[in-house]
């Protein structure tokens, strides 16, 4: 462990920071339980947004744990599923996206800082991939009781300030939106990534380390799409 990586580490571990390097989490092992892909189905409190996919699959336990979530809801909300597994093949055409939004904007940018910036907004397809790779990864809001989306300080997949779960930039009334959601998927057994409001999971990499476990159960898994 590089000593910049270790200091981050240090420094999450005493609560200085919430954010963990990618590298503490790239370490992470991963035995996969094979544990399969179902399709994620819509219920009276579970929703599914099609505006990015009209494909919705994720481990059997983690669609359980999402039924739950939208259970813990308080009556007036339910749960939207905007995205849940995304295949190798969609993270790399995401990734060129953002690389070419990157350069566009910065076209006097290196290389290596045109992978800094684009990796602030999208996974790196790069070793055994992202969560949204294994099944374990989903990106939720919430609705209102009719299934309607409600705004929770920025729009889920937008990058600002005001991305972070924590941020203090937004209205005291999407802070309290913010916290009712990450109540109902804490309970369930997901993690949040600090980083974005709307990302969760469970037994990724992601997960086991701000889990502070050794080891994920959930891997790659290679679906065309």
């Amino acid at each position: 462990m590089g000593y910049k990586v270790y200091i981050n580490w240090i420094l999450w571990l005493i609560g200085a920071r919430n954010i963990l390097s990618q590298e503490i989490i790239d370490r992470i092992a991963v035995l996969d339980n094979n544990e399969p892909l179902e399709n994620i189905k819509e219920t009276f409190r579970l929703k599914l947004n099609f505006q990015l996919t009209d494909e919705f699959l994720a481990r059997k336990t983690v669609i359980d744990m999402l039924i739950r979530a939208s259970e813990n809801l308080p009556l007036q909300f339910t749960l939207i599923v905007k995205e849940a597994y995304r295949s190798r093949e969609r993270q790399e055409r995401l990734w060129q996206e953002m690389l070419h939004r990157a350069e566009k904007m910065n076209p006097s940018a290196n290389k290596i800082e045109l992978e800094r910036i684009a990796r602030l907004s999208v996974a790196q397809p790069i070793g055994e991939g992202g969560g949204h790779q294994t099944g374990g990864a989903v990106d939720v809001t919430l609705g209102d009781a009719n299934g309607k989306e409600l705004f929770l300080g920025t729009e889920a997949h937008e990058f600002s300030d005001k991305t972070p779960i924590n941020s203090k930039n937004i209205a005291e009334s999407d802070k309290i939106k913010r916290e009712i959601l990450c109540n109902a998927m804490l309970k369930a057994g997901f993690i949040n990534y600090p980083a974005e409001w709307w990302h969760y999971s469970f037994g990724d990499k992601l997960w086991a380390a701000y889990s502070r476990k050794t080891k994920a159960f959930y891997g790659q898994v290679n679906i065309r799409g």
